[in-house]
């Protein structure tokens, strides 16, 4: 990675960089040890002085962002957390010129002690760096930055670029919009400043593939990358569009899923199904539910219909009141309309990685012990348990039940006809195309069950059209069985769930080394890794001009996404956490093996170094 350092349009001595602050004129000096941070557009200084502002000097300004920011700082939109004593909207202060009047920068509020929203939600990172956190605040964040989205849409403003590394959180669950200088701005005259940046899995499917350059952003598109980054916070890291498609060809990337609307927990006629890591869909209040039900499949072709952030807020509000407390640990938090505790049933198929572990636990340390077993147990996306069960709750009974099946009966009372029309089914069923074998199957099922009915089947099981009739439930049960745990192997051309990726960071992850791979995972988003390396750069190794490589080893599934709980950063460099970062938005080409896409574990350097300009 190459980072371009270049002077942005201010006067520079021996002492550092020369400005003047535009609303009174007073003059401010920034020296080189100041700087805090450098992206691609601009570098980031603190304040001598004011520790309450940072400064955000632009590599390359121009007059059109000095006006855009000049309208955003006469115009501020309402601050959701202003009266807790905390910053929502990191709002421009003032503008910044050099000593020419030529702009160069601006002031933002400065936020510190916060982390960035994907230590929160990804439950590897929190166990590590944010483990005050609980699922109740999970839901609490979600609310505060639902308002913050509201004031902004309230204001006039859309933010274009909603994504998780423009978003901050504080101890306190507080919410932070940061990079607001991005935001679409439309003027009093009616000149609009467009956003004309985006990233493809924060971006509603109908302005996929678009020039953002050329688009007007409307609330409505920032109200789909904001149910996004709610789903990320209270699904443990899932992306909405994630998991498996039925499809013959091979898996498509993520935002070719959302642009077919391939959400697998719709209501009507899914196309995917959940990733097998997933929580369930049923974790979620049913408030929660029915809001995402309508941002991604009822707002795919009715973008108007997605929920405001107004509605969110209420919504994540009232979700978060209907918690409850886990007796065994009070981290534990979940929906009262659950029957049990969904995070306990979680720990324990994980094998002690308990995605919210215990105050008690993090004192000891042992959230961060990796347990004993180096195959962890992944749980299916399945419903909790709950308190009503449709099972026999009477063994003597059901036994009973079993036995009567089974009373002796003369073959000889058989008749030949019965014979035949069980062999006629059976053939019918092993020779029928995959289109019509569930069918058929189903309609033998109900037959046999009226045949059974009216023969007294239930007690003896042993007569002409009992035997039809259990046959054809057998057959039956095999079949469904045979298509919920393996479609493939009906025909239908459908693929199996992908398989368990372990949510661990420290033992082996689950998937064939990349060198057993026919054709090797080909990385399709280059440029946007760079850009994200550029931004992750540790601003106090580019400053003492530090270098350095990493060694990372992940997973990259079937469909070219690498899944975030399988990151393991190898190497002991300082460079971990933003070699996380890199690894988690890069996007490849399956591998194949056999013609099939596989899963692959992968072993991959990734070197930081610099190059500045004077």
């Amino acid at each position: 990675m190459r980072v371009r350092v270049d002077d942005p349009g201010s006067s520079r001595d021996g002492t550092g960089l020369r400005l003047v602050r535009r609303s009174d004129g007073a003059p401010l000096r920034l020296r080189p040890e100041l700087e805090l941070g450098a992206g691609g557009e601009a570098r980031v200084y603190a304040v001598p002085g004011d520790e309450r502002v940072v400064a955000k000097l632009y590599h390359h300004p121009i007059e059109a962002y000095a006006r855009k920011i000049a309208f955003m700082i006469a115009h501020p939109p309402a601050d959701p957390l202003a009266v807790e004593g905390e910053v929502s909207i990191a709002w421009p202060l003032d503008l910044l010129t050099d000593e020419r009047g030529r702009f160069a920068g601006l002031l933002v509020p400065r936020v510190d002690d916060t982390r960035k929203l994907f230590e929160v939600y990804n439950p590897a990172t929190r166990r590590e760096r944010a483990t005050v956190f609980h699922y109740g605040h999970l839901h609490r964040i979600g609310r505060n930055l639902a308002a913050a989205v509201q004031a902004l849409h309230e204001g006039g403003y859309v933010v274009g670029d909603l994504n998780e590394s423009n978003l901050l959180i504080s101890p306190r669950a507080g919410v932070t919009v940061v990079d607001t200088d991005s935001f679409q701005v439309r003027d009093t005259a009616g000149v609009v400043y467009r956003c004309v940046v985006g990233r493809p899995e924060y971006t509603p499917p109908e302005l996929q593939r678009r020039t953002f350059a050329e688009v007007d952003r409307t609330p409505e598109h920032d109200r789909f990358g904001l149910g996004v980054l709610l789903f990320h916070l209270l699904m443990e890291g899932t992306h909405p569009f994630a998991g498996s498609v039925r499809t013959t060809r091979d898996p498509p990337p993520l935002e070719a899923r959302i642009r077919a609307g391939a959400f697998p927990y719709a209501r009507r006629n899914p196309v995917a199904h959940p990733p097998r890591t997933a929580p369930p869909f049923e974790l979620l209040h049913p408030g929660v539910r029915e809001l995402f039900v309508r941002c991604f499949e009822d707002g795919h072709t009715d973008p108007s219909v997605r929920p405001s952030a107004g509605e969110w807020r209420d919504g994540l509000e009232v979700a978060e009141r209907a918690l409850v407390t886990c007796d065994s640990n009070l981290q534990h938090c979940f929906g009262e309309h659950l029957g049990t505790c969904p995070w306990c049933e979680r720990a324990a198929a994980l094998e002690g990685r308990d995605p919210f572990p215990s105050r008690a636990m993090v004192a000891r340390g042992a959230h961060l012990v990796a347990p004993p077993s180096a195959s962890p147990a992944v749980p299916r996306a399945s419903a909790p348990s709950s308190a009503a069960s449709p099972l026999p709750t009477s063994l003597p009974s059901s036994l009973a039940w079993f036995r009567s099946l089974f009373r002796p009966v003369p073959l000889a009372s058989v008749p030949p006809q019965a014979w035949g029309w069980a062999a006629l089914v059976l053939a019918v069923l092993l020779v029928a195309g995959p289109t019509f074998r569930i069918p058929l199957a189903l309609m033998g099922a109900l037959g046999g069950v009226i045949r059974w009915r009216r023969s007294a089947f239930f007690s003896r099981v042993i007569s002409p059209p009992g035997m039809v009739g259990l046959l054809v439930g057998a057959l039956t049960c095999w079949t469904m069985f045979t298509f919920a745990l393996h479609p493939d192997r009906l025909g239908l051309g459908l693929e199996d769930p992908p398989p368990p990726i372990p949510q661990s960071l420290t033992e082996p992850p689950i998937g064939i080394d990349v060198s057993r791979a026919e054709v090797k995972p080909k990385l399709l988003n280059a440029a946007e890794v760079q850009r994200v390396m550029q931004a992750a750069y540790p601003a106090r190794f580019a400053e003492e001009g530090i270098t350095g490589e990493t060694t990372v080893r992940f997973v990259i599934d079937e469909n070219g996404l690498v899944d975030p709980s399988s990151i393991i950063v190898e190497s002991s460099d300082a460079f971990g956490t933003a070699a996380r970062m890199v690894v988690e938005v890069m996007r490849f080409k399956p591998a194949r093996l056999e013609g099939k896409p596989v899963p692959v574990v992968v072993t991959m350097p990734i070197t930081w170094t610099l190059e500045r300009t004077p």
